[in-house]
């Protein structure tokens, strides 16, 4: 499973962001969403997620085991009680989609909420879809 994404109906809203940053922490904050926006000059801003690779080098750079699989098939997330912070998951994406929480420093990616992704439930434009 993956979350696929419309460009020609993103406007970049950035309600996939809120919608994520309250489901995850309680919280209406924009950058604690476990997507980002890609502004672009030409197209305006996309929502960006975690592509949940095939072969994860996020995971693969982890020592300490902090990646772990969801019921989801090939859907990761971090297990925080087991993240050191030492980042090697952010450097190692190709697609610079596990980001860092401004908050706290942990490293967070978008996990598809369990299979109930808050995020294609109210994105105004249904721009986004996981299959």
């Amino acid at each position: 499973m993956r979350m696929y994404i419309d460009k020609s109906k993103c406007t970049g809203c950035r309600m996939c962001q809120l919608v994520c940053s309250v489901k995850k922490y309680g919280e209406f904050n924009v950058h604690r969403g476990h997507c980002y926006l890609e502004e672009g000059e030409i197209v305006p801003n996309t929502a960006m997620f975690c592509r949940q690779c095939k072969r994860p080098f996020c995971k693969e750079a982890c020592k300490f085991d902090a990646f772990e699989e969801t019921a989801n098939e090939g859907v990761l997330t971090i297990n925080r009680d087991k993240c050191t912070k030492c980042l090697a998951c952010v450097k190692a994406c190709p697609f610079h989609m596990v980001l860092i929480d401004g908050q706290d420093g942990f490293p967070m990616k978008c996990d598809l909420c369990g299979g109930e992704s808050q995020c294609v439930k109210q994105c105004p434009f249904q721009a986004l879809e996981v299959k």
